[in-house]
């Protein structure tokens, strides 16, 4: 009797896993473009909500609020200066319902306003600035108001170049073309004396506050905090940190 041997041919299996992830992520990606501008919208209106309510209760009626995302633009004809500050501080801590309590959903706010009525000695809007060391690199970031003021900033800083401290600078100043009050210059290069005393530091002016957060040796720290005390000939002075090591 004979034996038949009959060999089975099986078709060769294609693998899983890469076909089968092409429509989960097809599924995927699809969820993300229908989300995105759910939460996006979302996030925006509770913003604009937030900001706007805030204004209300601060009794700036003369202030309007345009969002984009988290980002707040203020804008209008303030009364004064300390109307236009108030505005800006009531809008930056302000809080709206989250999941987990209370949130602030502005994280960013950007002066846009007309101080036309206010003539000459007026600060105009985005006139922030600040000047950071880290790594041997000065950065300068912020609004200038005029090429000449950048320019005085700009040589100042250039100045502060001290091996190992201060290697390079990096310029990201912007111009804005607005008014200026006297003393601006004075406390831009207030900042640059500071900061440029620190192995890490920044220092800034915000709505009129000058601000120093640094850290360097302990034998510089007396004196860098004293410098950076001082009156100032415009605006005031807010948070000096100066940490020694």
């Amino acid at each position: 009797m004979r034996t038949r041997k009959v060999r089975r041919a099986e078709a060769e299996r294609l693998p899983f896993v890469p076909y089968a992830v092409v429509p989960l992520a097809a599924l995927g990606l699809l969820l993300l473009f229908a989300i995105w501008p759910f939460a996006f919208g979302v996030v925006q209106a509770t913003a604009q909500r937030t900001a706007s309510q805030a204004l209300v209760e601060a009794d700036a009626s003369w202030a309007r609020s345009r969002v984009s995302g988290q980002w707040i633009t203020l804008e209008g004809r303030p009364p004064s200066r300390e109307a236009a500050d108030a505005a800006v501080d009531a809008v930056r801590k302000a809080r709206a319902p989250a999941l987990f309590g209370s949130a602030r959903p502005v994280t960013r706010i950007r002066e846009n306003f007309d101080w036309s009525l206010l003539g000459e000695g007026a600060v105009g809007p985005n006139t922030d600035w600040s000047f950071r060391v880290a790594d041997g690199v000065l950065t300068l970031d912020g609004d200038m108001p005029n090429t000449e003021i950048r320019q005085e900033v700009v040589a100042a800083a250039r100045t502060k170049i001290d091996p190992p401290r201060v290697i390079s600078i990096q310029d990201s100043l912007s111009i804005n073309n607005e008014p200026v009050a006297d003393g601006f210059l004075e406390v831009a290069i207030r900042g640059l004396n500071t900061v440029s005393k620190c192995d890490r530091g920044v220092s800034a002016f915000t709505t009129n506050r000058f601000s120093l957060d640094c850290e360097l040796p302990g034998a510089e720290a007396a004196a860098t905090r004293k410098l950076a005390l001082e009156p100032i000939p415009f605006g005031e002075v807010g948070a000096i940190n100066v940490i020694s090591r």
